[in-house]
């Protein structure tokens, strides 16, 4: 029969036992989460980029930094159904836990939304010093480098033959393209969905523009002629 001495004396050890365990459990826990962290603030030579602009195009320029430079970019793209939207939105939840190093994007709202949210940080480095004051952010918040063109693509063989072309037997320009778009049917004509990308910041200059009344009805007016949103 055990006495009561050597029972509470075992109870002890067990329980002392438990709590070792149980320290050692937190302390590996602990460590798996902050040894990584500190390695990526502190000892990584790495460079984070979310890019909007298309991998096609960003690719090169990417890889080109990384000869230049020995800095390994791991790069994460915009998908095409959010296109610029993504990544922005993707930046304004992760605010807290930064993963992202620097933002390559080709959306200028979603610029501006990420310095409203407080998202971005000040760099004025030497890319930021050599472009004129219009194209960059005056605090330095971020740095414009290249330009987006708003275009007219017009299949020229049936320009004299659509539906919102007929009888155009002029000069294809923008002046002839903006007359043509005022026809009564514009079956044959297709515009961007307007809530991604430039097109979203077309709408908005126009918007600007006409007021967000008159928008609508601009809006509304073509499709009432037939334009359909690819």
């Amino acid at each position: 029969m055990t006495s009561p001495s050597s029972s509470s004396r075992t109870h002890a050890t067990g329980s002392q036992r438990s709590k070792f365990w149980t320290l050692v459990v937190c302390t590996v826990l602990l460590l798996a989460t902050v040894v990584p962290w500190v390695e990526r603030q502190f000892f990584s030579h790495g460079l984070t980029v979310y890019c909007a602009h298309d991998s096609i195009f960003a690719d090169d320029v990417i890889r080109l930094f990384e000869q230049r430079t020995g800095i390994q970019v791991d790069v994460r793209y915009d998908e095409e159904a959010n296109k610029s939207l993504g990544l922005t939105n993707l930046l304004i939840e992760e605010r807290h836990a930064p993963r992202c190093d620097v933002f390559w994007n080709n959306q200028t709202l979603g610029t501006i939304r990420l310095k409203r949210e407080g998202v971005l940080q000040r760099y004025r480095g030497a890319g930021y010093e050599r472009i004129p004051a219009r194209y960059r952010d005056p605090e330095g918040y971020w740095t414009g480098f290249a330009g987006r063109l708003r275009v007219y693509i017009v299949n020229t063989e049936a320009w004299n033959e659509g539906a919102a072309f007929a009888g155009q037997s002029e000069a294809i320009d923008v002046t002839a393209i903006e007359r043509a778009l005022q026809s009564d049917s514009l079956s044959d004509v297709a515009i961007a969905v307007p809530l991604f990308g430039t097109t979203l910041s077309h709408y908005t200059a126009l918007c600007s523009e006409l007021s967000l009344n008159g928008l609508q009805q601009w809006h509304r007016s073509l499709h009432a002629r037939g334009v359909r949103e690819v």
